[in-house]
């Protein structure tokens, strides 16, 4: 059975592609769970996972967070910790 994104789900995988400095690190998609206006601002998550082509992120959009329930994919990993620090290295 072929893995079917739910809404709000994405995945970011390694681009073997990369020639130039110019290139992204990674590429991949994201399915928005309702319609986006521009400028809107969005929460992303991201978790490391294992799949038959390799280590890849797997991503969850959602609406900004406020209330007391962190964001959540659906393995019961819990995002328990928010930094606005931008960190450039992805673990591929």
């Amino acid at each position: 059975m072929a893995y079917e994104p739910k809404p709000g789900d994405g995945s970011l995988f390694k681009n073997n592609y990369k020639n130039a400095d110019s290139h992204p690190d990674a590429t991949g998609y994201i399915l928005a769970h309702r319609d986006i206006k521009a400028g809107e601002r969005l929460e992303l998550g991201a978790w490391t996972k294992n799949g038959t082509k390799g280590r890849f992120q797997s991503l969850r959009m959602s609406d900004p967070y406020e209330g007391s329930q962190p964001m959540q994919p659906d393995d019961g990993v819990h995002i328990t910790e928010v930094s606005n620090e931008l960190d450039d290295e992805i673990p591929f």
